[in-house]
């Protein structure tokens, strides 16, 4: 279905990896950029299945040169799906106004704790942590006192599905408009 669909996905975390498993599913030619030494979750069972039918190459992106290597990538990518925050990403040169100017056709997709324009956008995207801000690990009266810590990753499951429907719509915009542009979620 998408077979022609080129996706660099750079993320440990399970929304990235998920909504990358997802388009991969689907027929897209997912490219998973690992750090040196590679995920510490590889060989892991959620790594296994998460990761399947994906490609991957292992880049320094703390190097000009593993951040020139990603750009050849992107030249001939549709989309990039990342866990960045703004400013990280912008420390890389992979906020959306540098990826806009150097590769006009790229739909990017970054998945973060909080919305773009939230205060909150540069706090941390662990699950438990982002449950804990918006106070959602509430008590349960006649289990016991204090916070419950729920093993289901609603938020992750969550932005992974919007990720991909948004890199897919996103994708079909430019279809009519043929430039890209940002599909960010949270």
């Amino acid at each position: 279905m998408l077979g022609d669909l080129r996706i660099v996905e750079i993320g440990e975390g399970m929304a990235v990896q998920f909504a990358g498993l997802m388009l991969s599913e689907l027929g897209g030619d997912i490219l998973k950029v690992e750090r040196p030494g590679g995920d510490p979750a590889r060989g892991t069972a959620p790594f296994a299945n998460w990761n399947r039918g994906k490609r991957s190459l292992v880049l320094d992106l703390n190097t000009p040169a593993g951040l020139a290597a990603l750009d050849e990538r992107l030249a001939g990518a549709d989309a990039l799906l990342h866990q960045f925050t703004p400013g990280r990403a912008k420390s890389l040169g992979l906020d959306d106004a540098s990826l806009a100017a150097r590769h006009p056709h790229l739909v990017v997709c970054g998945i973060t704790g909080s919305p773009y324009n939230h205060p909150d956008v540069e706090r941390s995207d662990d699950d438990l942590l982002v449950a804990a801000r918006l106070g959602v690990l509430y008590e349960n009266d006649g289990h016991r006192a204090g916070p419950i810590v729920y093993r289901y990753r609603q938020g992750s499951w969550s932005a992974a599905h919007l990720a991909a429907a948004a890199i897919l719509a996103r994708v079909v915009m430019r279809l009519q408009s043929g430039r890209g542009g940002a599909a960010h979620t949270s």
